[in-house]
């Protein structure tokens, strides 16, 4: 279960290139303004309303001194929900290490491990609290500052000249003690920006596991049906829901 928690917060990672483009060294600003300009959920036709991709995945586990890693296929999808926040949908099929799916529609989360014959199913809205939700980086693409303290990482940038930002919850998440996100240079020539405006990040989490993510083959905009983000749970599957304090299921 930590690995599907690590996951869901977790996004992107993927450095490239070679030497900078600039003279001076842009200010944090600029590189997050960038940066958030195309998950501003709006009519645009250039913005990101969704993304699909090749997965490749890497945590280090600090307490089990191991790394394990992982790969699959993903879809990701953005709406406002009215609130001046993105309604996250996502669909994450595993196939390495084990078979198994991450499903959500926004509201409900399926995790279903078909080896195990057994579906985990929860509600976004009562278990993702805002502070703890690892869904909040996603959610929260097009205006970071409202929920994470940005500043420089150190160092500021990559071998390769790509800027390192730190984003720390503003408030104690019980899954991210703070994430690196990793922004390429290009993203600041107009005539060169790339169309996705992320490489990477490296997710901490407060028990000493970092996990890396990377995308190959990035699909934008491809407008998934919504039968994507459901999950229809198999005849004969045992269900598995959360439990209240007196361990009783909701």
């Amino acid at each position: 279960m930590p690995r599907i928690l690590h996951l869901l917060v977790a996004l992107f990672i993927l450095c490239s290139l070679t030497t900078p483009l600039w003279a001076e060294a842009p200010s944090l600003a600029t590189v997050v303004e960038r940066l958030q300009a195309p998950f501003n959920q709006n009519e645009a036709a250039t913005n990101i309303h969704d993304f699909s991709a090749d997965f490749f995945q890497k945590a280090r586990i600090a307490s089990l001194n191991r790394t394990q890693t992982g790969r699959g296929t993903l879809t990701v999808g953005f709406a406002p929900d009215g609130n001046n926040e993105s309604l996250t949908r996502f669909r994450w099929d595993y196939s390495v290490p084990e078979v198994q799916h991450l499903i959500s529609d926004g509201v409900t989360l399926w995790v279903y491990l078909p080896d195990n014959h057994r579906v985990m199913v929860s509600s976004i809205a009562d278990h993702l609290k805002q502070a703890d939700d690892p869904l909040l980086f996603l959610r929260s693409l097009g205006h970071l500052e409202r929920h994470f303290d940005l500043a420089w990482d150190s160092p500021m940038q990559t071998a390769a000249g790509d800027f390192l930002v730190r984003l720390t919850p503003k408030q104690p998440s019980a899954y991210i003690q703070h994430l690196t996100l990793v922004v390429p240079q290009q993203l600041l020539v107009a005539e060169q920006a790339p169309r996705f405006p992320l490489l990477g990040v490296v997710v901490a989490t407060p028990y000493g596991t970092t996990t890396a993510i990377e995308f190959r083959d990035v699909q934008l905009n491809q407008h998934p049906a919504s039968e994507t983000f459901h999950f229809t749970i198999p005849q004969g599957v045992d269900i598995v829901r959360p439990t209240d304090l007196t361990g009783r299921a909701n």
